[in-house]
């Protein structure tokens, strides 16, 4: 299933020009936006405008002024697919005539950019669009009137003027490999300004400066490092005109050769991902009137040569049907996964003679059972071409652990009601990998805010519909995964889509899932009482289980209920926007990712990603306000509580102070949990790392709003479900699994995580050391319950002094090796040691800080615990801070530059300091002041070596008052200081809060020009805190 997750955010990153296709959650379009700008310009004479497009008329959801191809290179017009599209969509959506009715949709864009999104190129769309603005000075100039809100054309005059909007993207942002051909075609540049193409030129940031290139032309190019890479374009016309834009990709690290990826010492026997031989296979069966297929790749040993010791890899989901990327391919898989993380059992394996058949499935998301089907015929290949009578061994991973059960009871099946045809499947050991065989688990919350994104559209001015899915491809993307027959059978929670005649009354809620209920009433009844494949008279079929979540249950590092992502906005923020969260796609990307994680590498959108959630962090740069609220909660347990909150209104403004304003409301959303469901986002198991994931995004040009994502990471595969358990409670979601227990598994032998929860599909030393005895039939069933005790920890002094220190770690398990290592600045008789105790002494040369760290080795793998320490006694505090202050009634913060949390701080104050407490592990404290004068703080640091004090004096200033003038103002607002010295900033806000001046005073005056203002009132705000100044100004022409 890692590949769902990591399908989604390369989904959202990578973002290639794939087409969302109408889907039959689509709801009727909300007309509160179109309804209200159409009001507005209703007594306008549109035909003036020469353009066709006005971009106080769209919908705008990026700022289009860095764009304009002649601004030069910076970040603010740096480009991806994601602000190309967007860019176009608010072009098209501002169209207010006939002069831009040739303008094809976005959804035809979209159409064509899909044209070539599985060709082997990397596209270079172009837009190039005059459009049309309201001039800044339209209203004082008297070249158009505002009236109620309303705008009124005046004779004679001419309020409009021309921009030019130029963007080139590419149509991948992750490149395939440091080898990529890009290319620009005719038929993806699309213009209304009416100029000829004479060259193009691009710089494609691999050290050979621009080059000239032809439409329909690949250009290839080799990146010897990984990284972003920053290819700028320069666009040329018969009239003499340049127009130049710039674009990121990423590209990856240079190929090497698959076995050059192993761990150091380790390429003797390590396979090479090189298949000896590759084809094509198509079921003999099918399933529902269709057969699937898959591509086979098989290496031989490096002791054979020949097929005669099958080790048969099942993959699992695939987003490839989905996306415009390639399968997982055999070589990625050896080169990523078994022969790094794997390699103990990738060289095992090799060194002991079995040949890999690779099953890379067609159709990564059809159902599980007519991929089951096509695994039958694959082992049926297998028998009829091996060499010599050794039994099949299998590695089947995520989803396709349930594909090879299926599949090998099925054939038991026929074989034991002597169907035509049937033969013994010859396999012997079967291991399935963190396989979900019942359910896994996407959070609900952001299944709902998928699936309710994917279904809005808004109606444009003109008449026409954009859909959320045109501008972010995405989520339909997501949405249709989520959808996919193999996605419906194996989440365990889903949502639904209610009808309606459209607008809010098509919310999706959660519900029950029909298709994950009934595959699994099959496939349990398939498996039969014990559970699992029984093998064959005279080969029998040994089936054990890999799991990554914790042995002992531990929970992930939240409870039911917790909150996985949050975001409030006002609006007033400029720092990311809209479409810059898009581009870092994380939670849509868990969503599709963590189906995509079915499968056994890891590929695109987060959560996340993040990336649907990005729809909320609307920051429009001049034309915009947003009020917006974004929640998503874990699941809660067994309580119907609301888990998707969305609320998004936008408050348009445009760049022209006082023509007009539309508020609208967007979407009012809440998704409600079922009181069955089980709180399963919090539970034991594989895990989905979204910050691993979104270190892996490609191509953003921004990084996630500061505090966006609550908590990094969700439980994927649940423990129960990986060991096919049926769960009876909330109890099973923490519950112990320790092998050579009685759990109720049906598998004859299963491997947990140990203490932690690890990753989905994520092999270690341990597990490939496990797996690696099970294929030698030399089973090791390793508890490590002792590990789940209470937690282990570091006894001993905080303080080292020099009548020495002992530590030790209290109930440390049988077998257990504890490596101790100190690291402090304070002298000390040793820094490590090993053993069950470690004993230390300060010798006297020096003090200082430092940490000890105890590491725990035995064959259930390590675990390293801390412990702040201090050696000697206590150096003096030392501070970081002002000691004068300008403000009665003002508070400051200071830090212990030298601050050690071992040891104990006290302080002490007077005069018109009040001090507070230092804080714990941050090492600061807070000063309030009372009034003007003299003051002080006395901070002691104490351990049970010493203790020293060092006093902090403190001067308070008073404040200077300010006085603004004249108020009313027409042209100039001089602010003065009573102070003639003091230095200040002096703001002015409109009454929404908008910051519209601001200006540095120095020598205690600053002076704001007004003239351009309408008028109005003002707020004047100088300084901060308590201590700021504050006044009401009139702006009177």
């Amino acid at each position: 299933m890692k590949k769902l997750v990591l399908g989604l955010l390369v989904l959202l990153a990578s973002l290639s020009a794939s087409h969302a296709q109408t889907g039959p959650e689509d709801q009727a379009p909300l007309t509160a936006f179109a309804d209200s700008i159409n009001a507005v310009f209703q007594a306008v004479d549109k035909s003036r405008i020469p353009s066709g497009i006005l971009e106080e008329y769209g919908l705008q959801l990026i700022d289009h002024v860095p764009f304009t191809g002649s601004n030069g290179f910076s970040a603010a017009n740096q480009l991806d697919i994601n602000r190309w599209r967007a860019i176009y969509g608010d072009l098209y959506g501002a169209r207010i005539n006939a002069n831009a009715q040739n303008m094809p949709s976005l959804a035809t864009v979209n159409q064509q950019l899909a044209l070539y999104a599985r060709d082997a190129y990397v596209e270079l769309p172009i837009l190039h669009f005059d459009y049309n603005s309201i001039r800044t000075d339209a209203l004082s100039s008297g070249a158009i009137q505002s009236v109620n809100n309303r705008l009124y054309d005046v004779a004679g005059q001419n309020p409009y003027q021309i921009n030019t909007a130029f963007a080139v993207a590419a149509s991948a942002a992750s490149l395939p490999s440091a080898t990529a051909s890009f290319v620009f075609r005719p038929d993806l540049f699309w213009t209304n300004s009416g100029r000829t193409v004479a060259g193009l030129e691009a710089d494609f940031a691999d050290g050979n400066g621009f080059v000239t290139l032809s439409w329909n032309a690949p250009r290839t190019i080799s990146y010897g490092s990984a990284g972003d890479k920053d290819v700028r374009v320069r666009v040329h016309y018969t009239n003499g005109s340049t127009y130049e834009s710039h674009l990121l990709v990423r590209s990856p690290a240079p190929v090497v050769s698959p076995v050059a990826n192993a761990t150091a010492g380790t390429l003797a026997t390590a396979y090479t991902g090189i298949a000896n031989v590759s084809f094509n296979l198509t079921a003999d069966k099918s399933y529902q009137g269709q057969r699937a297929s898959a591509q086979i790749s098989i290496e031989y040993s490096g002791s054979s040569g020949v097929l005669d010791k099958p080790l048969i890899v099942v993959k699992g989901f695939d987003l490839s049907g989905f996306l415009p990327i390639t399968h997982t391919t055999y070589s990625e898989f050896i080169s990523k996964q078994f022969n790094t993380d794997g390699v103990i059992l990738s060289n095992g394996a090799n060194a002991d003679g079995y040949d890999i058949v690779y099953v890379d499935f067609d159709n990564g998301t059809d159902y599980i059972q007519r991929n089951a089907y096509l695994l039958e015929t694959v082992i049926n290949w297998v028998n009829q071409h091996k060499t010599g009578t050794q039994p099949n061994t299998m590695l089947a991973m995520s989803m396709g652990g349930l594909v090879a059960q299926y599949a090998l009871r099925d054939m038991e099946k026929d074989l034991a009601n002597a169907v035509a045809g049937a033969t013994p499947h010859q396999v012997r050991l079967l291991i399935t990998h963190d396989a979900p065989h019942q359910g896994g688990n996407v959070p609900l919350s952001v299944q709902m805010l998928i699936r309710q994104l994917a279904g809005t559209s808004f109606s444009l001015p003109l008449g026409s519909t954009i859909r959320l899915v045109d501008r972010y491809p995405v989520l339909g993307q997501a949405r249709d995964a989520l959808l996919s027959p193999a996605a419906q059978q194996l989440l365990r929670y889903q949502t639904t889509h209610l009808g309606g005649s459209g607008g809010f009354a098509n919310f999706v809620v959660a519900a029950p899932t029909s298709l994950y209920d009934s595959f699994q009433q099959e496939y349990q009844a398939l498996l039969g009482p014990t559970g699992v494949p029984q093998g064959t008279p005279g080969q029998p079929c040994r089936v054990v289980a890999c799991a990554n979540g914790s042995e002992c249950g531990r929970p992930q590092p939240f409870g039911p209920y917790a909150m996985l992502a949050s975001l409030t906005y006002d609006g007033n923020a400029t720092n990311f926007g809209l479409l810059d969260v898009l581009n870092v796609p994380i939670l849509s990307g868990a969503a599709l990712g963590s189906l995509a994680t079915l499968g056994v590498i890891s590929g695109p959108a987060g959560i996340v990603g993040v990336g649907i959630i990005s729809l909320f962090a609307l920051g429009l740069t001049g034309s915009y306000d947003l009020t917006a609220a974004l929640n998503l909660r874990a699941l809660p347990d067994q309580q119907a509580l609301s888990v998707c909150d969305i609320f998004l209104q936008a408050n348009k403004h445009t760049r022209l102070l006082g023509l007009f304003r539309v508020q609208i409301t967007f979407l009012e959303y809440h998704g409600t949990s079922l009181a069955s469901q089980l709180p399963l986002d919090s539970g034991s198991g594989g895990v989905i790392s979204l910050a691993a994931y979104a270190q892996q995004i490609g191509g953003a040009t921004t990084s996630l709003p500061a505090g966006l994502l609550q908590q990094q990471q969700f439980c994927f595969t649940p423990t129960f479900s990986t060991l096919n358990i049926t769960p009876s409670s909330s109890a099973a979601l923490t519950a112990q699994y320790s092998p050579g227990t009685n759990v109720g598994t049906p598998f004859a032998n299963f491997r947990t995580a140990g203490r932690e929860n690890e990753l989905h599909l994520q092999y270690t030393a341990l597990n490939s050391s496990w797996m690696l005895k099970e294929l030698r039939q030399t089973p090791q069933v390793l508890s490590c319950s002792a590990f789940c005790q209470a937690e282990p920890a570091i006894s001993g002094p905080t303080a080292i002094c020099s009548t020495g220190a002992t530590y030790s770690i209290p109930n440390l398990p049988p077998g257990t090796t504890v490596n101790w290592q100190l690291k402090t600045t304070g002298a000390v008789s040793t820094t490590s040691g090993t053993g069950p105790t470690f004993t230390v002494s300060s010798t006297g040369g020096g003090s200082g800080g430092g940490v000890l760290t105890a590491t725990l080795v035995n064959d259930c793998g390590t675990l390293t615990r801390t412990l702040n320490v201090y050696a000697g006694v206590p150096e003096t505090p030392l501070f970081d801070g002002p000691t004068e202050v300008a403000c009665t009634d003002y508070s400051e913060t200071y830090t212990i530059t030298n601050y050690s949390p071992a040891l104990t701080y006290t302080v002490r104050s007077g005069g018109v300091a009040r001090s507070k407490p230092v804080l714990a592990r941050v090492g600061t404290f807070q000063v309030l002041f009372s009034g003007t004068g003299s003051g002080y703080v006395n901070v002691t640091a104490t351990n049970s070596c010493g203790s020293v004090t060092n006093t902090l004096s403190l001067t308070v200033d008073p404040c200077a008052t300010f006085a603004a003038t004249p108020n009313p103002s027409s042209s100039q607002l001089t602010v003065t200081a009573t102070d003639p010295a003091a230095e200040f900033d002096a703001d002015l806000y409109d009454t929404y809060g908008r910051k519209l001046k601001t200006k540095h005073g120095a020598h205690g005056k600053a002076v704001l020009e007004v003239a351009e203002l309408p008028d109005g009132l003002y707020n004047l705000r100088v300084g901060q805190g308590k201590g700021a100044y504050s006044q009401h100004i009139q702006i009177k022409h």
